[in-house]
Formats: C-alpha cells, structure tokens, sequence
C-alpha cells in the first residue's frame, strides 16, 4: 500500500517534491536517476516482507524496473522525464507490486507495455485514465481470459485495413485469430469474471448474440460476394456502365465473374463520396452488394476447407456467451498489450480512446 505518513519534505534548488515516501526528483532526469526513483517508489511503499520473500520481490521489481525503463529510454527517451509525475510514480508501484507478486513474465511484458504508454501521455485525457485502469486490473485476469479479450478485439471490434483479398484475409485468420482459440472457456464465470473486472459488458438488445461469420460479414462483406457477369451488371446498372471498371473487380469466388470491389460497406460508402454518387445510387449499389453475399453456411464451408480449426471455433463462438460480448476500453488496452506480447503487433490505442 501507499505510506501517507506525514514527513517533511526539503528539495533542493530546481527541484520537485513528491509527498508519499517518493523521491525528489530533478528537472532532468538520467537513466541512472530513473532506475534509483523506480527502486526507491517500491521500497518506500511496499508492505514489510520476510526477509526471504523481500529478496524475491526486490529481484522481481529490479528486473521489471529495467525493462520497463530500457523500453522507454530506447523508444520515448525524452518521456522519462514524466517520472516525476505522481500519478505515473503511483502506476509504476502498482505495476511492480503485481510483479513482485508472481514474477509470471508474461505479465511482466503486459504491465511494461501498458505503463510505458500511460507514461509518454503528457496529460490527462481518456487514453491515460483506461491505461491507469488497465493496469491495475490486468493481473486479475487468466492467460486464457487474456487471449479471449484479444480474440473479440480481432473478430467483433476491429477491422485490418490490410486484408484485401481471400490471401490476406487467409493470413489473417491464421496468424492473428488462431493463435487466441486454444482456451476458450465456456463456463459462464469466466465472462461473468471479466465483466466485473471492467473488460466487457454484455448486450442485452434483441439480437445481441452475433455468429462468428457474421462479424466476418459486417467488416469483410467484399471477401464473400456471388459474382456476376458483366452484361448482369450493366444491366442492372444502367447509370453506372461508365463507372464499371471502377466499380468492379474478378470475384475472388468465381473470377470468370465480376464483383463490386468494396472490402465493407464503410469503403463502398467513401468511394461512392469520392465519385460524387448521389444518394439512390450508393443506396442502389448498397442494396445490390447486400444481397450478393454468400450465406452464413457458404462462408463458413469455404473457409473450413482451408482452416481446419474453424468449425470447432464457430461452434464455441457461438454456443456460449462470447457472441453477446462486446469490450470496455479497458478490455481494448489489455487486448492490444497481449496482442502485442504474442504476435509483437502494435496496435494504437488512440483510436479507441478517443473523447
């Protein structure tokens, strides 16, 4: 815990004072200064230890401390001056006390990750507060409720402007969706656990439940579409025959076809802004590029022919509480730091955080 001890505090010339059995600490900050004020904010604050136990831990902070500043100095150097903030003094406690805890490194990349980008924000904002919150929940949560978080993140609440084609999508599903599918619960506590801990909340609404191909659908709607001949087109698009070669491409099931090029309906709507198409016609091109998607079983035969792990993941998806979840931002920072601890993708925050 905190000391508040009442102590009198003396600085020196161009220095800060920082109550809490901290450290003072000057304008600039070296390297060196910052591995003493990391050491010296845990043995000021933390609990009284056996002196075996207060070996470990001593061990376990030194060594989170180090990674945590070598990130920062070699990424965000000039941030390392922000240590003398009470507020990244206090994450910075917390971020070690769990640590020294268990010494599980894989919480360690998780808690230095996250602290590192609580630690370059130079105010107070939104993004700062679900990180500060992120880090102390973090370290309630199991390794397969960590990989949950990341495997919603990845299907229900993010879209990979790369994936442009069935190759990439394929790629997609293999090297960012598998590698979180090898625990996933079913028991309903685990989601009731990662409710109360803040990382999600479950959508009560008629139609909550959401099947895994149909989160495919809603971000990759392009990747699925029945193609059609171009004499088909034109003549269910009187209006756009000029427009054809911009609006089509080779049907990614069926390239003796054509299809409309959009990946979703977010980027049919921006290139129909971009080509100044009123409104019944992107409505016309909307309506046309709905009903030309493959079903829900046609999607999910054609991708299982291909990822064997699938079948087994759509049922699990969609037969327990997963598919009525949705993440916190809390839940998007921890997913994203897993995500990068796994498959050392970064992923900004930002975007998610935004007031």
């Amino acid at each position: 815990m905190i000391n508040d001890k009442n102590k009198k505090q003396e600085g020196a010339e161009n220095s800060t004072n920082i109550q809490a059995d901290v450290v003072n600490v000057n304008n600039g900050i070296t390297y060196r200064d910052a591995k003493e004020i990391a050491m010296d904010v845990f043995k000021n604050n933390a609990i009284s230890l056996s002196k075996e136990a207060n070996t470990i831990a001593l061990k376990r902070v030194e060594e989170f401390s180090d990674k945590f500043l070598s990130q920062l100095e070699k990424y965000y150097p000039l941030a390392i001056k922000n240590l003398r903030n009470p507020n990244i003094q206090i994450a910075l406690f917390h971020s070690q006390n769990d640590f020294a805890k268990t010494g599980d490194n894989h919480l360690l990349d998780l808690l230095v990750d996250m602290l590192v980008e609580l630690t370059i924000e130079e105010d107070r904002n939104l993004k700062s507060i679900i990180l500060e919150e992120s880090l102390k929940t973090v370290s309630k949560l199991t390794s397969a409720q960590l990989d949950l978080l990341s495997l919603i993140f990845f299907i229900r609440e993010s879209i990979d402007n790369d994936i442009k084609n069935l190759e990439s999508f394929d790629s997609f599903l293999d090297h960012s969706i598998k590698p979180f599918t090898q625990n996933i619960p079913l028991e309903s506590f685990s989601y009731e656990h990662l409710i109360y801990s803040g990382c999600c909340y479950q959508r009560s609404s008629i139609g909550s439940r959401v099947g895994m191909m149909n989160c495919f659908i809603k971000s990759y709607r392009g990747l699925f579409q029945r193609g059609v001949s171009k004499e088909e087109f034109i003549s269910i698009f009187i209006n756009f025959e000029k427009f054809y070669k911009k609006l089509t491409i080779p049907c990614f099931h069926d390239n003796s076809k054509f299809q409309l090029k959009f990946i979703s309906n977010y980027t049919l709507e921006s290139e129909c802004e971009k080509m100044n198409f009123d409104k019944e016609k992107v409505e016309t091109l909307r309506k046309f590029y709905n009903e030309k998607t493959l079903t829900y079983n046609e999607i999910l035969s054609a991708l299982s022919k291909k990822h064997l792990w699938i079948n087994e993941v759509n049922e699990k998806w969609n037969g327990c509480i997963i598919s009525t979840m949705s993440l916190t931002g809390v839940g998007i920072a921890i997913a994203q730091a897993n995500i990068k601890r796994k498959l050392g993708h970064n992923i900004d925050l930002t975007i998610w955080s935004k007031e």
